[in-house]
């Protein structure tokens, strides 16, 4: 026997404690092994597998990281979002390391926060509480007047309708905030592709090519962080692309409301059923006049156009503006090689608002909406098996309802007693639409896609036609009064509900 055999031989075995602590000073079985002194390295290894000790790998994230970003933040979501985490996860490494209390010095920060937040501290806007901290709505505001001539609040941009055209309304016209609108005419052909200017300052636009805020969000006029002013309806969805939206008159909001979708819904909901969730908790009446700031992890997962069309149907509803967080997703809308610097879009830590919002159901039954003098949300069981004779997808249908529609309907055929209308958001999202091959499904299945220009000129009563009955919208329509007056009874519900409706010629729950 040789001497190494000999020493092997009568050596004691590690305890897993100790086999534990040599792991975890010499990382590896060969170090381990030589700190042992005449011990093989697949001795090491197979006590090791013996004791259900693992090979060791370093954590992702050390103890003092997870530390630092919770005494930084004090709360998961925000902590995660730094990290690149979810919420769950960064709670999850935060146990692992027995890191429980809160930070003492956001303790004493909310502690002073209760105590300065009364009844009469009186609305954020007003400059009050201005030492607290400030959600985005806020510090975009007080960005707007710092740079402002003096009793003049002058924003990055204003958007007002061509007036003196024959088609009045029909034109919009947007230009920088800091020079002089003049008179300048309309173009004889206006571009569809409207992009941001260079050293000219007018931006002109036609409605008949589609919404105005869907035109500059695809064209890249406006950016994230910068404020436009303007009367025109169509602007709410600029909040997608964290730009806030404010009335041309300029006028203060009542109030920052902030909501939070805190929990992933299940693979029947969309953008639209999370909104009709909210509508039903929490009715217009609480939140109209109100900036609406849409915050968690739920909000920062969905694509650009679920951004944009949240945002918009918050100001279709009541909202003054909406505003979606400012992230890697919309950074990623422009190009890379856009020099210019994107407002920082974000809310302070423990930032105050007026209201706040927690959504926390798992969304297990959906929802729709009713007109009847007043959109209301009610409960989707309530809803379903009403026949319908017209399922619109839209008005305004954006890129992702189109490509859902088409992916559902495939393979299927529309009954004759259903028609179904595809109105897209505009011309530029018709020629996507073509190109991605989802025109060619909707029209197979029975689907008439109408052209944003056609729509525009004739109004949605007449492509309606004279029969009555009940109408379901994936959008709430403008002028909803019109068609409750010519005898139609309209429904808004989510895009994955209005698929289903429309194989199976009745109000059908996905």
């Amino acid at each position: 026997m040789s001497s190494r055999e000999a020493a092997t031989a009568t050596m004691k075995i590690p305890r897993k404690n100790d086999l534990l602590k040599l792991q975890e000073q010499y990382k590896t079985d060969r170090k381990i092994a030589d700190a042992l002194g005449g011990v093989p390295e697949y001795l090491v290894g197979y006590w090791r597998r013996k004791k259900g000790i693992p090979v060791y790998s370093s954590p992702k994230f050390t103890q003092k990281e997870i530390e630092d970003v919770w005494l930084r933040h004090g709360d998961d979501f925000k902590a995660g979002r730094e990290l690149n985490l979810s919420k769950a996860a960064f709670y999850s490494w935060r146990r692992k390391y027995g890191i429980i209390e809160k930070p003492a010095h956001l303790v004493l920060e909310q502690l002073e926060l209760r105590f300065g937040a009364g009844e009469d501290a009186g609305p954020l806007l007003n400059g009050e509480r201005s030492k607290h901290p400030a959600p985005t709505t806020i510090k975009l505001w007080r960005r707007l007047a710092e740079n402002s001539p003096k009793g003049e609040l002058l924003p990055d941009w204003f958007l007002r309708d061509h007036k003196g055209t024959p088609s009045n309304g029909r034109l919009f016209q947007l230009y920088l905030g800091n020079s002089d609108p003049g008179k300048s005419a309309p173009p004889e052909n206006i571009d569809p592709t409207i992009s941001r200017p260079t050293g000219y300052h007018f931006v002109w636009g036609d409605r008949d090519y589609g919404r105005a805020d869907w035109q500059l969000i695809e064209g890249r006029v406006i950016r994230p962080g910068e404020t436009v002013s303007g009367d025109a309806a169509d602007l709410g969805g600029l909040g997608g692309i964290s730009a806030l939206h404010l009335p041309e008159s300029m006028a203060q909001p009542t109030g920052v409301c902030k909501v939070e979708f805190a929990r992933q819904a299940g693979p029947r909901t969309d953008v639209e059923d999370r909104f009709l969730d909210f509508l039903l908790h929490h009715p217009p009446e609480e939140w109209r006049g109100c900036v609406l700031e849409f915050a968690g992890a739920i909000v920062e997962r969905l694509t650009i156009d679920r951004k944009i069309k949240l945002a918009q149907l918050a100001t279709q509803f009541g909202a003054v503006a909406a505003l979606c967080p400012f992230d890697d997703l919309i950074r990623k809308h422009y190009p890379r090689n856009m020099k210019a610097r994107f407002i920082k879009a974000f809310p302070d830590r423990g930032a105050v608002y007026d209201k706040e919002f927690l959504l926390e159901s798992r969304l297990k039954d959906l929802h729709v909406g009713l007109y009847g003098g007043g959109w209301q949300a009610v409960p989707g069981t309530q809803a379903v098996g009403h026949y319908v004779h017209t399922i619109v997808i839209g008005p305004a249908a954006l890129p992702y309802e189109i490509a859902y529609a088409a992916e559902a309907l495939d393979g299927h055929r529309i009954p004759r007693s259903v028609s179904v209308l595809v109105l897209p958001i505009s011309a530029g999202t018709v020629c996507d639409s073509q190109r991605h091959g989802w025109l060619e499904h909707l029209v197979t299945a029975g689907a008439m896609v109408v052209d944003p220009r056609l729509a525009g000129r004739i109004g949605l009563p007449a492509l309606f036609g004279a029969p009555q009955g009940n109408v379901l919208f994936t959008r709430p329509p403008e002028n909803p009064q019109a068609l409750a007056a010519a005898g139609h009874r309209l429904w808004f519900a989510g895009i994955r509900t209005a698929a289903a409706t429309a194989i199976r010629g009745k109000i059908t729950l996905p």
